[in-house]
Order: structure tokens, then sequence, then C-alpha cells
């Protein structure tokens, strides 16, 4: 905690007890001159997740991991991973998957450069949201909800429905859609009633650009 500067924490996880090579490939990355420079006053360590862990590996990953939030036992998260915390501990990006396990620390550190970068960038939003009221804010909000690599604040969704209970800006729609449940809904419906509902869905100028193609795809499906 004393060392961690503006950029808060990472930790490297890995399998401690079910995979041979996770420390490995952490330290690969974590001791690396371009994700130590991309990181910057950020303070890292690795630190275990266990599998069935008995009372000496829960006390052990607890000691490694100190108060920040460790992976719920059943996660869906992939290790070898790096978590990126707030100064606040909270846990706003993970970076693991094919990049960590198989690519360079250079490939590594881009993605946490990103990261960093992205937070910095919803703080100073998340700050101008905090000055504003009404449609404002709420467009605001949704624009710190969908920067790209980033989890999700949370109770941002009720955050914008207190500041536009209407909905004006589609903010709430726009992090509240699900194409599955849209999808499912349309199964009882005539192709035409599904293709005009869609078509004035689609003269909203909120949605994203995979949400627009969702709805296409159901038009079509």
């Amino acid at each position: 905690s004393k060392a961690a500067g503006k950029n808060g924490y990472i930790v490297f996880a890995y399998g401690a007890n079910w995979d041979p090579t996770g420390l490995q490939v952490c330290k690969k990355h974590m001791e690396s001159a371009a994700v130590k420079e991309a990181a910057g006053d950020a303070a890292m360590w690795p630190a275990p997740f266990y599998q069935l862990p008995n009372d000496e590996q829960k006390t052990d990953q607890g000691i490694k991991w100190g108060a920040l939030p460790q992976p719920h036992v059943f996660s869906s998260e992939s290790y070898p991973g790096l978590l990126l915390y707030d100064k606040n501990g909270i846990n706003y990006a993970t970076i693991n998957g094919a990049v960590v396990q198989k690519g360079t620390p250079e490939e590594v550190a881009v993605r946490v450069k990103s990261a960093i970068d992205g937070k910095h960038k919803r703080d100073e939003i998340m700050a101008r949201a905090d000055a504003a009221q009404g449609a404002e804010k709420a467009k605001l909000l949704m624009e710190a909800a969908l920067i790209p690599g980033l989890n999700r604040p949370e109770k941002i969704v009720d955050a914008i429905k207190a500041a536009d209970p209407q909905d004006s800006t589609g903010a709430a729609s726009v992090l509240t859609y699900e194409p599955s449940a849209k999808a499912e809904a349309y199964k009882e419906k005539t192709l035409a009633e599904t293709i005009a509902d869609m078509e004035k869905m689609l003269e909203q100028p909120f949605w994203q650009p995979e949400q627009r193609q969702s709805m296409y795809a159901i038009m079509i499906g």
C-alpha cells in the first residue's frame, strides 16, 4: 500500500496448486521493463489463487492478497491474469487469456497502459458527472461506463436512473440492453411486428454499434 501511487495496484494472480507454469508466466511479465514502464507507480506483486485450499493455503492466499478483494472461488476469469485495482481497492480491470499466457511482455504492457489510461480518463469524466445534473449527468455516466477494457462501475445504472428517470438520454437502456432477452421476447411475434419494433428502436441515436448489430440479427433470424 505504501509503495502504490496514483496507478494503484496490479496483482499477478496464478493458480498456486493446479497450474505449474502460472507463477513463471506472471513473473515473466511482472519483471519485464515494458510492463514496469506501463504500470508506472502502481505497486505490483504475484498472488496465489488456490483450488480447494486447505487451511494453510487459505492463510497464504489471504496474506498475499491483503485487504484487496479476491476473485470468487467460482470465478469465470482465467489465470494466470492481471487484476488492476485503484487506490481504494476497487478492481477496475482484468487482463487474462491468451495475451497473458502466450503473449510477450510488450503485448501485455500495451493492455496495462490502456487500462490505466482508461481508468484515469474515467476518473476525469466521473468528476465532471459529479458536478452535473439531469440528462447531462446521465450522458457523462454512460460515457464513463462504456470506456473499453474497464469493469463497469458498481451501481452506475442506478445513478443514471436517478439523474434521468425518464431515460431521455437512453443511457439506462444502453447499459441494460440484453440481446438474448430481446430475441426471446420476439419469439411469439410475427416477422412484421418484430421488424417494425426493431426499426423504431434503431431510430434512437444512442445505441452502440454492437447493439445495433444485434438488432439487425434479430430481424434477420
